[in-house]
């Protein structure tokens, strides 16, 4: 964004507030340089998009059913009741229609990460330039963002709207214009099509909002068109409620323990490596946390708003569905690392030594989740179609027989995926009460550990004797690991 950018939309009224920074200085109106802002959105945008190659995982096929299954954008809020329903993405994915390249789905939640990155060069609440550039440096490479900045469903546009809903709060609450508060309200709804995670940030935004006007006098809170449009979102989820979510059904997932899932967050937010480095993020979360009561020293209302984004993510991990996982908490993740760009902004201004500290720890932010962003790029989320491949190839002519460890979850995989392969040959998948002591040929085996290992042989009930053929690796937070066995003696 060049520089200047910002005073243009802001009205007189703002001009003349000599507004401080979150650290207590007079902060200058100017953005991060527009070479360095550009250079950051590219990059956001130009990582996400190399990560977005691959085949489509399991819970991306299944958004693609949702969306075949509504029919029409009007059926994407009334026809389909589920949790994987990310309303937003699944209009998108009904629009993009089916048979299309993976990068195409994918293709929103790209833009959406992208300009996350350019929301953040705004700098709201009038961050510093430096710690505006450190904030839009981490959010354009945490693996975390990137992960699911690079996957078809509604993560990403998540975030965005979050993130925009700070810069746009905190403008209404400096102007009282209503227009700000008239943008914060579409931004918040939104973000609710998005995903419903963002409640986590919603109601810590109205919080903060709801306490500003009290301390901003009778005049304030007599403006009911004002306050009409800071509920509307409340009225919006309470739509969506009578239309849509108190019918959801959840689909499940993996049950992973609370310490699991808390790890592969803060190990994918921050690029940390297994072992040792791990210890390092109990002390980031320190610093982050310590940040908030810096605001609430100074007197900053935001200090409550991300102290309750942090409260509404600690009672979802306490009280959340068994199948946790990292990407629920997605939308508060830009806001912890937007904690993190103030403590480096903060150490970078002790001298020199300040300086190259904060310069060593962006470049091991850098490293470690650039590993893991070369990885997800070049493993994938999967190679449910290699694999088909390989099994027709090497079948007999004649219809093929598969089984597997679960009949949903590979089924599904293994039904897309034998369209999109060209030949027309048919598979019969059969469920474990229909094996025989000669069918299925095939069964295939998943997991999701991240370092692939399955035994060379397999035993069935039905009698069957089968070994691996093969075994097709993923990598990331999405997907699985698939293992082919064939049957020894086949028909």
């Amino acid at each position: 964004m060049p520089e200047g950018a910002l005073r243009v939309k802001l009205s007189p009224q703002v001009r003349k507030i000599n507004h401080p920074g979150v650290d207590g200085v007079p902060s200058s109106r100017r953005g991060p340089g527009w070479l360095l802002t550009a250079a950051l959105i590219v990059l956001s945008g130009a990582v996400r998009l190399w990560a977005s190659g691959g085949d489509l995982e399991l819970d991306e096929i299944w958004s693609l059913d949702l969306a075949r299954q509504a029919g029409s954008l009007g059926g994407v809020l009334t026809r389909i009741h589920h949790d994987n329903n990310h309303h937003l993405n699944t209009a998108y994915l009904l629009l993009i229609g089916d048979h299309a390249p993976a990068r195409s789905y994918r293709l929103l939640a790209v833009i959406a990460g992208a300009a996350t990155v350019a929301v953040a060069s705004l700098r709201p609440l009038r961050i510093d330039r430096s710690a505006a550039a450190i904030w839009m440096a981490l959010l354009a490479s945490s693996f975390l963002l990137v992960q699911y900045g690079s996957e078809a469903r509604g993560y990403a546009l998540a975030a965005l709207f979050a993130v925009l809903d700070l810069w746009l709060l905190d403008l209404y609450l400096v102007t009282r214009r209503r227009g700000w508060a008239a943008a914060f309200a579409a931004s918040s709804i939104l973000g609710l099509l998005s995903h419903l995670s963002f409640v986590l940030v919603l109601l810590p935004f109205l919080t903060w909002a709801s306490l500003a006007l009290l301390q901003g006098g009778a005049r304030h809170r007599r403006d009911p068109l004002a306050m009409g449009l800071l509920a509307a979102p409340l009225a919006a989820l309470g739509l969506l409620w009578v239309t849509d979510l108190r019918f959801l059904v959840l689909g499940g997932g993996p049950e992973l323990k609370l310490q699991e899932v808390l790890r592969e967050l803060i190990g994918a937010t921050l690029g940390l490596p297994a072992g040792l480095a791990e210890l390092a993020g109990p002390l980031v979360v320190v610093a982050a946390g310590n940040e908030v009561l810096r605001l609430a020293q100074r007197r900053r209302l935001e200090w409550v708003f991300f102290a309750g984004a942090i409260l509404a993510a600690a009672l979802l991990a306490l009280a959340g569905p068994a199948f946790l996982a990292p990407r629920y908490f997605l939308v508060v993740v830009p806001f912890f690392l937007f904690l993190l760009a103030l403590a480096l902004d903060r150490l970078a201004r002790h001298r020199a030594w300040g300086k190259a500290a904060c310069g060593a720890l962006l470049l091991a932010f850098a490293i470690g989740n650039g590993i893991r962003i070369e990885r997800l790029a070049t493993i994938g989320r999967g190679h449910y179609r290699d694999a088909v491949e390989f099994l027709l190839q090497v079948s007999p002519p004649g219809p093929v027989t598969v089984g597997s460890d679960h009949d949903f979850r590979n089924r599904m995989l293994l039904a897309y995926f034998a369209q999109e392969v060209p030949g027309g040959r048919s598979i019969a998948y059969l469920t474990p009460d229909r094996w025989t002591a000669r069918d299925p040929t095939w069964i295939i085996l998943h997991d999701f550990a991240s370092d692939p290992r399955s035994p060379s042989r397999l035993s069935t009930r039905n009698g069957g004797s089968y070994h691996l053929a093969r075994q097709f690796p993923y990598y990331g937070l999405s997907g699985f690991n698939w293992y082919l066995y064939r049957m020894d003696t086949s028909p």
